[in-house]
């Protein structure tokens, strides 16, 4: 069978032209983005059989690029409240090379949602053609949402900081890949629900990181927070981010605690060799070192002046 020669072209481009990260939070908006979104929704004017044989071939490397993309296009039509972007990262997960590839729990139903196509056909038909289940799972999703909805239904979160409206990922309950639709909404709206701006203090220390010598940071997700003593601790929302520097690697967490006894308390459980914890109130910043695993780098205690200064001036919005 002949390959149709504009399939190969794109699956090149989607592995190799460049576009934004997959930092949701502190997100930038990037002109590699539009190019690579005009490429994807081209294929809509495809004849069936030439989107079926584009499935085929999606590397791996193409299909998490896809995702990144989807996302990005989500990020960006809620911070811009333009409904264009919801359909670009709808038409881009339609391109996943199988069914359970997309983030129907997600992404999917966020961009169904904010985008406000609960009742449009066509959103279907991107779907029903190539998956025996993606047309059934996407009109299901789409009934579900016809009475409204929120982004407890996506198991996202809006955040707003100096760098804008940006997203969070929440975990989802167990995955039910093959399964029909069910609402989502368990306990989500309480996974992350801070009474402050907690993305911005996040933001404020990672960005103050990455203003230091040879040093990087990963980007801002979601986590679970644990002590160190019993596990995991009741909280209203954590972020947490990596730092990179020269000689050492350092987990950072920033959450909201219930109140201020268990804060206090959550300190309190750490050992003073085994992580720096400050705070405000309920609010906690928790920073510990990796293990290295390079015989040939000498283990070296934090340096707590330098992460109290660091986490003052994140911090200093509470004080003031």
């Amino acid at each position: 069978m002949n390959v149709d020669p504009r399939l190969a072209d794109i699956v090149h481009s989607l592995e190799n032209l460049p576009f934004g990260d997959g930092e949701f939070v502190r997100f930038m908006p990037d002109v590699g983005d539009d190019r690579v979104a005009d490429i994807v929704q081209s294929t809509e004017l495809f004849d069936e059989v030439s989107r079926r044989e584009l499935r085929t071939l999606i590397t791996d490397e193409a299909k998490w690029r896809l995702l990144r993309l989807g996302r990005r296009r989500v990020v960006l039509g809620e911070r811009t409240s333009n409904v264009s972007y919801f359909h670009q990262a709808l038409s881009t997960f339609s391109l996943l090379p199988t069914v359970d590839d997309i983030p129907w729990r997600t992404w999917f139903v966020g961009a169904v949602l904010l985008g406000a196509y609960a009742n449009d056909t066509e959103i279907v038909s991107l779907f029903e053609g190539p998956f025996t289940a993606g047309g059934e799972r996407c009109a299901s999703i789409q009934n579900s949402l016809k009475n409204g909805g929120s982004l407890a239904h996506c198991h996202l979160a809006r955040v707003d900081t100096s760098y804008g409206v940006g997203m969070i990922e929440l975990p989802t309950p167990e995955d039910l890949a093959g399964s029909g639709w069910t609402n989502p909404i368990q306990h989500d709206d309480a996974l992350y629900a801070p009474t402050i701006n907690l993305a911005q203090i996040a933001v404020d220390a990672a960005d103050t990181f990455d203003k230091m010598h040879d040093t990087r940071t990963s980007r801002l997700d979601f986590v679970q927070l644990a002590d160190g003593a019993t596990g995991m601790v009741r909280n209203r929302g954590c972020l947490h981010f990596t730092a990179m520097m020269p000689y050492s690697t350092l987990d950072v967490s920033v959450a909201e605690l219930m109140n201020v006894a268990e804060a206090n308390d959550f300190r309190a459980s750490f050992k003073s060799d085994e992580a720096y914890v400050t705070g405000e109130g309920a609010v906690v910043m928790l920073f510990m070192e990796q293990p290295s695993f390079d015989d040939n780098v000498e283990a070296m205690p934090l340096e707590t002046s330098m992460l109290r200064d660091l986490a003052d001036r994140a911090l200093q919005g509470l004080r003031s």
